[in-house]
């Protein structure tokens, strides 16, 4: 504290100009309380905004997103291209001389065929390098001559292939049992060559249980294989199994709920799965529950790095009803046990934001979409503008911390920003199907520059927020919408905008 005081001191002292020097005394005392109760960051770090050009009412663009190096792909469940509500999938490459996405190729289903509800292609989408994997939970594979009610569904690969700079499908995967009203494909995830479906509406007898279908290509023949259909050990007290799916590696991890009417009733729990290339199984190795479980909880969404596993889960009551929270999970190699060591909130969490809905890490970042945010309209309780928010690991505490609060540039109600998140290093991209700026929920995707954002008045780039960003700041003072020094995005580079530059003083995060 006394550090940034000094400085700032010494800031003052040195400005000539007396509409300068009185602004900054007039901030030092919020400045001070800025530095003492709080460690977000609200400033602005977003690249561009993606929306479909030619977008018609409810395309749904942005209800799914995955972003994995320069390459960033969009699902819009509800465009009609082909046939209603046959949708589709569109590819994105970020160029890092120009700073800019752009849209490199929509991909649709090549036996896409159109119906009463359509195939849904795009209502999930994974990618990891060059290759992506995007679920149609409405295909009719299993029962095509009662189409209009079968929702079998299914999911589709493809390949970039760099001499045709074009992606090629390379496969459709459908469960080995599938069946009607599965809905295989609404969740999925891809690393290298194995793919995991999520199929949480996979009904067992009485039960919905759900379960999850791991998938390998096949080097010699180039086909992607069934290698596993997996479930939950306890699958008597579980459903939706498969409600969330990640895998990494040679480890995979299931959500779904708990329902031990002895304990709670939809607590969430997570199963984590481990490849052994000697057998050639996977075999259930942990079940992962909170330390504070309670009723209704929700265990929804899950992202996966090496030894860390994060979960979602949109029904967390800590701040009130449905504020929803994010635990983390770490493997101990020593012990071969994976143990709780945070719980991650909103500093400004309120009733019903539903955080947690949706998730993606990254190194040492993670990423948390709370999509029935109101920060758009707060005196409307039920906008649901959305946003998300990042969390950084602090190796001092061991702990992450929240370090800034991401909403779209132009929020909306009921845009539903943040149903959708994902991190590929210090690129993020972030779904709001709900957006109505092409048309009524066309939607949209919002890319980040999340260094910008974790040192967003760093405005000349030079790594460390000082006297040349001050100054900065103050030329652009007044009315200036597009500044990068309008740091809260209002539109304004005012006061506010100073107290974040002051607050964040200094060198930026590594």
């Amino acid at each position: 504290m006394c550090r940034y005081l000094e400085n700032l001191w010494r800031l003052l002292a040195a400005m000539e100009r007396l509409l300068i020097r009185r602004c900054a005394y007039f901030t030092l005392s919020a400045f001070v309380c800025l530095l003492t109760f709080g460690n977000s960051v609200w400033g602005q770090c977003e690249i561009e905004k993606l929306t479909l050009h030619d977008g018609v009412n409810s395309d749904l663009f942005g209800y799914s997103v995955s972003i994995s190096g320069e390459f960033a792909v969009v699902g819009a469940y509800g465009d009609n291209a082909i046939g209603n509500n046959s949708g589709a999938a569109y590819v994105y490459q970020f160029d890092t001389l120009s700073g800019t996405w752009t849209q490199q190729e929509i991909l649709t289903a090549s036996d896409a065929e159109p119906g009463q509800f359509g195939d849904l292609f795009g209502f999930a989408v994974s990618i990891n390098g060059d290759v992506v994997v995007i679920g149609a939970p409405a295909d009719n594979e299993a029962c095509p001559n009662s189409p209009e009610f079968c929702n079998s569904g299914s999911a589709y690969v493809f390949r970039f292939d760099p001499e045709l700079s074009q992606w090629i499908e390379e496969d459709k995967l459908i469960a080995s049992d599938t069946a009607q009203g599965d809905g295989f494909g609404s969740a999925l995830s891809i690393d290298g060559d194995v793919a995991v479906i999520g199929v949480p509406e996979k009904n067992f007898g009485e039960e919905i249980a759900g379960s999850a279908y791991v998938f390998r290509k096949d080097p010699k023949s180039n086909e992607w294989v069934e290698e596993a259909i997996l479930s939950a050990f306890d699958s008597t007290t579980v459903t939706g199994f498969g409600r969330g799916v990640a895998v990494r590696g040679d480890v995979a991890v299931i959500v779904g709920d708990s329902n031990n009417k002895d304990m709670v009733v939809y607590a969430g729990s997570a199963y984590v799965f481990k490849y052994d290339p000697k057998t050639g199984l996977w075999n259930e190795e942990a079940k992962l529950t909170t330390s504070d479980a309670e009723d209704y909880d929700f265990f929804t969404s899950v992202s996966l790095s090496d030894d860390l596993v994060v979960i979602g889960t949109i029904g967390d009551d800590d701040w009130g009803m449905n504020t929803g929270a994010a635990y983390v999970f770490k493997y101990d190699p020593k012990i071969d046990l994976w143990t709780e060591i945070d719980k991650l909130t909103a500093s400004d969490a309120q009733p019903n934001d539903q955080l947690g809905g949706s998730i993606s890490m990254s190194n040492d970042l993670i990423l948390v979409g709370a999509r029935l945010e109101d920060d758009a309209c707060p005196e409307d309780p039920g906008c649901d503008s959305g946003s998300a928010y990042l969390f950084q690991y602090d190796p001092k505490t061991d702990s992450w911390l929240e370090k800034a609060k991401l909403t779209a540039s132009d929020p909306g109600a009921l845009d539903d920003f943040g149903r959708s998140v994902s991190i590929s290093g210090n690129l993020a991209i972030i779904g709001s199907h709900g957006d109505d700026e092409i048309a009524p929920s066309a939607g949209a995707a919002y890319t980040y520059d999340l260094s910008a954002c974790l040192c967003p008045a760093d405005l000349d780039g030079d790594g460390s927020v000082n006297t040349s960003d001050l100054l900065a700041l103050f030329s652009q003072w007044g009315p200036n919408p597009q500044s990068p020094a309008d740091l809260n995005s209002d539109g304004l580079v005012n006061t506010t905008d100073l107290l974040i530059l002051f607050a964040n003083w200094g060198p930026c995060p590594k």
